[in-house]
């Protein structure tokens, strides 16, 4: 009797384990295809330094613009810390690019949405008081931004607004 339940069991754990490993290469596939197709359209990035408030550079070489934001210029108000800011956000990070519908400005600079996971970092920007709204340009996010910048020269928050 012994036999036939350690039988059972053995053909029962040997089932569970052929399982347990079609789910593991099935994962893993699933993350290489992910993380192909992520890389080959460039959404994922690596942040080799930050430039100015709103701009900096990725493991290609490109610079990249926040899209939405304008953040002072060198010898501004807020400038350096607008800077070190975003450097404290990105720099030495993986982050993730999605865009709009123009794809590079006027300089060559990549047009992008800085997403660090879930958190939007031209949004954040705004919300901190390191960035204003760049209202020249139509773009998904650009209602949300105003109000967001509203909000955040109201309550006085952040540099730019804290007097």
């Amino acid at each position: 009797m012994k036999k036939k339940y350690n039988t059972s069991l053995q053909k029962y754990s040997k089932m569970n384990k052929r399982i347990k490993n079609a789910i593991v290469w099935v994962l893993a596939y699933a993350i290489l295809i992910f993380l192909f197709l992520t890389f080959v359209t460039k959404n994922i990035s690596y942040v080799v330094r930050v430039i100015d408030g709103d701009t900096f550079v990725i493991l290609t070489g490109e610079r990249v613009r926040l899209i939405g934001i304008d953040t002072p210029e060198i010898g501004e108000k807020c400038y350096e810390e607008a800077k070190e800011y975003l450097k404290n956000l990105v720099e030495g990070r993986i982050v993730i690019l999605t865009y709009d519908k123009r794809r590079y400005d006027n300089y060559g600079r990549l047009l992008a949405y800085v997403w660090l996971g879930t958190t939007l970092v031209n949004e954040l920007m705004i919300k901190e008081g390191y960035a204003v709204v760049f209202t020249k340009e139509d773009f998904f996010y650009k209602k949300k931004f105003i109000d967001l910048e509203n909000h955040t020269k109201v309550n006085k928050i952040g540099c730019l607004w804290n007097k």
